[in-house]
């Protein structure tokens, strides 16, 4: 008997054993969609192999939903809109122009779609138009042999990815790709093949669509030719797995060391192996903040939690369909052994990170009378083969972890939060009865690029005249060195009153500036416009008070940003500052600070009256600044040697 019908026939033998009671949940949980069911089933009275793989797409349907359009015109125009959209800010989600539209669109009509249960709502002649396409994608694949039924099942036979509508798109993606394996060597890997796929699923990337309530399923995706990771991961998955190439969802469910999270496609490989796939212009995903767990999303149902009736499971793990994959991913882990919980009475202990507003569960494990055991723990190091993390200034080596407890009322602290760092030890963050005295200067890790910023501005100088052209002009500053402030000042000795002023980067460097201003003798600012004919008139960035706005300047590239004053004027000094996120303790803003203990406690409120803050704090404490006057990000850290330290 052939392997695969082998397996088959077992599997098919061992569900009617033992799953007929999850096949009666899936007829009742239909109600009166319990007919299209019965149809499937009895269409495949005589196939073996292809009624197993029925029974396991209904059996594991049980708690699958789709989102469902309630208008298709609202939905087509809105699709349309976006295919057509020209969005600069793609990368960016403050900017991004995608994002504000969807944000505006569902602040207008919030009530755009329905949740069904796809159990109510499939159709027979749907998922049997999708099981006989992946057998036929299966049967005729070239490494189909080095993998299991199970595997079948779990990668390729599914008619969906996530909770997008249910359609048929295995024909179409098959037939919109240029990839055929005729065209490739004999001895290309799966993963290569599936490379291939990918750079012909090819989708702008655009952070707005995160914004967006529905992953939207294959022919939306392409019609629109934009998504965010999650479509571009679904497109990916959409025309790999047409093709019979089994694929996955992979996913960090929140970065360490940031908010936000992240996913990708990934290509299972032989022998429980896999490898992600992504965009980039090598084809394959890459990791730029700390990890602390990677999940994989599976179509098959995993073994169900069992928590107290006053336990709250956490979103992340309510839909039964993840599975741990963090120790195929080769980068350093650690299993944790959380003591002193037989206090909680629950049945769950969470390891949770923060995620710039709060603690985020990222991992689980049953408790076990006064301790709860946690495996493949990251420690904040990427694989080796992985060099493209970013790594923010004055960053701790390693993660911090909340061991908590969930409820209905929320996620609570059940011991003390500690740090995991690189090589694997622990440190715990218990407040001391001994205080020090500590200054503040950002309450957000500075980026690498500011940094380097920074530096760009270095030999830069200023000009001033009385002629447009500058044909009189004269120097009257340098930047000599990196900035300590966040808008820095020069004093200018020069006397003279000009009309025309601009400022001249290095050639060599890429320049982002965000502000230049001028103010006399009264230090009165001076009005006056930006004159940048050469730039568009995106000179006005770096002269509208606005730090958060900035002008580009190319490498090997000459630019001058040049501003005109209303009247002549005498200058006295020039402020100015690099490109900036803003989060920085700037004079006149409200701020409070807290400290960790067993809840954020406060350590008082303060107007910055410098470019700094002095608290007295706790020693060995866990800290969190926030800014009452504006802005959003915040990131918890500590003190070293008298120093901000980031986690």
């Amino acid at each position: 008997m052939d392997r695969f019908l082998f397996i088959a026939v077992f599997l098919l033998i061992t569900a009617c054993s033992n799953n007929n009671a999850s096949y009666n949940n899936a007829l009742r949980i239909s109600k009166e969609n319990r007919v299209e069911i019965e149809k499937i089933i009895e269409h495949y009275r005589d196939d073996t192999i292809k009624l197993n793989a029925a029974m396991f797409l209904i059996e594991n349907m049980i708690r699958k939903e789709s989102i469902i359009f309630l208008n298709k015109q609202n939905k087509d125009s809105l699709l349309s809109y976006i295919k057509k959209l020209e969005d600069p800010y793609s990368w960016d989600p403050q900017y991004s122009i995608l994002a504000k539209t969807i944000d505006s669109v569902l602040a207008r009509y919030p009530q755009q779609y329905r949740k069904v249960f796809d159990l109510a709502n499939i159709k027979s002649n749907t998922i049997i138009q999708n099981i006989d396409d992946a057998f036929e994608a299966w049967n005729t694949s070239k490494w189909h042999k080095n993998y299991t039924f199970s595997d079948f099942c779990n990668y390729v036979l599914p008619h969906k990815i996530s909770n997008e509508d249910i359609g048929s798109w295995r024909s179409k993606a098959t037939n919109d790709q240029m990839v055929s394996e005729d065209s490739i060597k004999e001895n290309t890997s799966i993963y290569e093949f599936a490379r291939r796929v990918a750079d012909h699923s090819f989708i702008r990337y655009n952070i707005g669509m995160d914004y967006f309530f529905a992953p939207f399923g294959y022919e939306d995706i392409k019609r629109i030719g934009v998504g965010s990771c999650l479509h571009i991961a679904h497109m990916i998955i959409y025309n790999n797995r047409s093709r019979g190439v089994p694929c996955a969802i992979d996913m960090i469910p929140a970065w360490a060391n940031r908010k936000g999270s992240h996913m990708w496609a990934s290509v299972i490989l032989p022998k429980n192996k896999s490898k992600g796939i992504y965009f980039n212009g090598e084809g394959e995903n890459d990791f730029q903040y700390k990890v602390s767990k990677i999940y994989r999303k599976t179509y098959e149902l995993q073994p169900q939690m069992s928590p107290k009736f006053w336990e709250n499971v956490p979103q992340l793990f309510s839909n039964q369909d993840l599975i741990d994959v963090t120790d195929q991913y080769n980068m350093p882990t650690s299993t944790l052994v959380i003591h002193g919980v037989s206090s909680h009475n629950v049945n769950y202990i969470y390891l949770s990170t923060f995620n710039n507003k709060e603690w985020t569960p990222i991992a689980y494990a049953k408790r076990q009378e006064d301790e709860a055991i946690f495996k493949n723990i990251g420690r904040g190091l990427l694989p080796s083969d992985n060099n493209r993390m970013i790594k923010y200034i004055d960053e701790g080596h390693g993660i911090v972890y909340l061991p908590t407890i969930c409820s209905y009322t929320g996620i609570h602290p059940a011991s003390a939060p500690f740090i995991l760092d690189t090589l694997g030890n622990i440190k715990h963050l218990v407040p001391h009865k001994t205080k020090e005295n500590i200054r503040l200067f950002r309450k957000y890790p500075k980026n690498p690029e500011l940094a380097d910023s920074e530096k760009a501005l270095v030999g830069g100088v200023v000009e001033a005249a009385n002629q447009p052209d500058f044909s009189d002009s004269e120097i009257i500053c340098v930047i000599e060195k990196v900035q300590e402030h966040p808008l820095e000042s020069i004093k200018i000795q020069n006397r003279k009153k000009f009309k025309y002023v601009r400022f001249i980067p290095r050639h060599e460097v890429i320049v982002r500036i965000a502000e230049l201003q001028f103010f006399d003798k009264q230090e009165q600012k001076i009005s006056g416009v930006s004159v940048d004919k050469n730039t568009n008139n995106c000179g006005e960035k770096i002269f509208d008070g606005d730090l958060l706005t900035w002008q580009y300047k190319g490498e090997n590239y000459t630019a001058h940003f040049t501003f005109c004053f209303d009247n002549e004027s005498e200058i006295h000094e020039v402020r100015f500052s690099s490109r900036t996120d803003d989060n920085e303790v700037m004079q006149g803003e409200d701020y409070e600070l807290f400290y960790w203990d067993n809840k954020w406690i406060s350590l008082g409120r303060r107007v910055a009256s410098n470019y700094f803050l002095n608290y007295e704090v706790p020693q060995n404490v866990l800290l969190l600044l926030k800014n009452h006057t504006k802005g959003v990000e915040e990131r918890i850290f500590t003190i070293e040697n008298g120093k901000q330290v980031w986690w």
